[in-house]
């Protein structure tokens, strides 16, 4: 194995810093670096650049390019960014380059150095991933000719509402960007409520990287400009908001709980009743037996509804005595694993926060012999907004969703040592091992209860709730701690209703 050490090469006005690292054979080039050489004079090419570019001189095609990147640089770096890929880069002046321009247009930049180039390198030297940092030079040359790098975020934000607000057509959308407006006006933080709580919302904070106020807020207004009656896909959405950069199409990818949330509890209604065509496809699993009408049984010990089907079916019977949800995969897969779908149990899966799928599958179930509705979660604040949520939308033909009795109120009976319980592969937060200890005063006094090692802050909105179950479920978590449950049902089977 060899030595690492690093080769510099100097070509062209560009000084090529090439890392190379040990490998099993010798050495292999690892990062490279394009960086202007030495002699580069950076405050005549400032100067000169400023001369060139500034109004009708600037006649040639080259300058035109490089002053076209310059300016995606300087929008970028308002933003509090001072660098991107090289690929985004090329994707925002796509249909200004001519065949093999965009290299050359970026060495001038660097022999300007205006910029440096990061390059990662394959074994081979090949280039795997190139960054465009923009270096002190370079702000002041962009700064020269297209103003201050330091924005006035919030007139920014204002204006570009009040742009907004003028071809608006929805009333209730309208009504979102004028309280956002107002309070950018105040000098407050806008917030975009996500949450039934006062608590939970979306704040705009104008030096974060993901921008995910600003996405939430442009969707809202995308939709708001458009007719009662036409439909929006996010794909489609995405491309209109975001054109000319490298997959636009995914770039709402990452705010879409968000979306749905805001659309929810601002506009006071699901995706679909606003328009939006949201129509992911994706399968409702779950153990026991369910009945779509005029058809058999679903098969499987773990079945799977798809949304598509859902959408068709006008009912779902069971005959089940006990509706058990559970927020995690592990209890489905020991549900079935111990049976219970054949024993008198439907136990769905909610794989995190309820989806609208999974209330459309609520309203359509038939189950005329359900006696009890449970809820099996973690005890932390996941697990407290997911029983909030069910609590409030929960639909009035089926029994009162109870959830499963908290853990540190009630002994797990059917743990009678340490040694089962870590079977039962307990996981928790911190590393060391979980505290056992005998709990008094409960119904089996002395048995052993496993107790959380790690605190969680509960909002007081939660401790207030009018909802006892919810209340209760926040007193215990901020008094005891989280408590990761996930992988226990079979252990504590008797928590559950007795066997059919």
């Amino acid at each position: 194995m060899g030595t690492g050490f690093t080769a510099e090469e100097i070509r062209d006005g560009v000084c090529a810093r090439t890392e190379y690292v040990p490998a099993r054979r010798g050495v292999r080039p690892h990062r490279r670096c394009l960086v202007a050489a030495p002699t580069t004079d950076a405050a005549g090419a400032t100067a000169t650049f400023t001369a060139s570019v500034a109004g009708p001189g600037a006649t040639r095609a080259a300058d035109e390019v490089v002053t076209r990147a310059m300016r995606v640089l300087w929008v970028l770096a308002r933003q509090g960014q001072d660098y991107t890929s090289e690929k985004t880069l090329r994707g925002r002046l796509r249909g200004h380059l001519d065949s093999g321009q965009g290299s050359e247009v970026l060495l001038d930049l660097v022999r300007l150095g205006w910029v440096t180039i990061e390059q990662t390198l394959t074994p081979v030297g090949d280039v795997k991933r190139s960054i465009i940092r923009l270096t002190p030079a370079g702000r002041q040359a962009v700064e020269s000719r297209f103003g201050s790098l330091e924005p006035d975020a919030r007139g920014l934000l204002l204006r570009q509402i009040e742009s907004w607000l003028s071809s608006c057509r929805r009333p209730q959308v309208g009504m979102v960007l004028r309280r956002q407006a107002e309070a950018l006006a105040r000098g407050d933080i806008p917030v975009l409520r996500t949450g039934p709580g006062p608590e939970e919302g979306l704040a705009w904070h104008p030096a974060e990287r993901a921008r995910r106020y600003e996405k939430v807020l442009a969707f809202l207004a995308l939709l708001g400009s458009l007719p009662e009656w036409e439909t929006l896909d996010f794909r489609e959405a995405a491309s209109r908001l975001f054109p000319g950069q490298v997959d636009s199409v995914k770039a709402l990818e990452d705010v879409r709980p968000l979306i749905a949330a805001a659309v929810r509890y601002e506009l006071g209604c699901e995706l679909e009743e606003a328009g939006v065509t949201a129509d992911t496809l994706y399968s409702l699993m779950f153990c026991g037996v369910l009945v779509p009408d005029g058809s058999d049984p679903l098969w499987g010990e773990v079945a799977c509804l798809s949304t598509y089907d859902l959408k068709r079916i006008p009912h779902l019977h069971t005959p089940a005595h006990t509706l058990l949800m559970v927020e995690n995969a592990a209890p489905l897969a020991a549900a079935a694993r111990d049976g219970l779908g054949r024993e008198g149990y439907l136990v769905a899966y909610l794989g995190g926060m309820p989806q609208s799928a999974f209330f459309q599958f609520l309203t359509k179930l038939k189950a005329p012999a359900l006696q009890a509705a449970l809820l099996w979660v973690d005890w932390d604040m996941g697990g407290l907004r997911i029983l909030r949520y069910l609590r409030q939308h929960w639909p009035s033909h089926l029994p009162d969703l109870q959830v499963v009795p908290h853990p540190h109120a009630c002994p797990y009976a059917a743990v009678d040592d340490y040694s089962r319980a870590r079977e039962a592969r307990l996981r928790f937060p911190s590393p060391g091992k979980p505290q056992v200890t005998a709990v008094g005063g409960c119904p089996s006094p002395g048995k052993p209860q496993v107790t959380a090692v790690r605190r969680e802050e509960v909002p007081e909105s939660y401790l207030e709730s009018a909802d006892p179950l919810v209340a209760g479920f926040a007193a215990g978590l901020r008094e005891y701690g989280c408590l990761y449950q996930e992988e226990v049902l079979s252990i504590y089977r008797d928590l559950l209703p007795p066997r059919s």
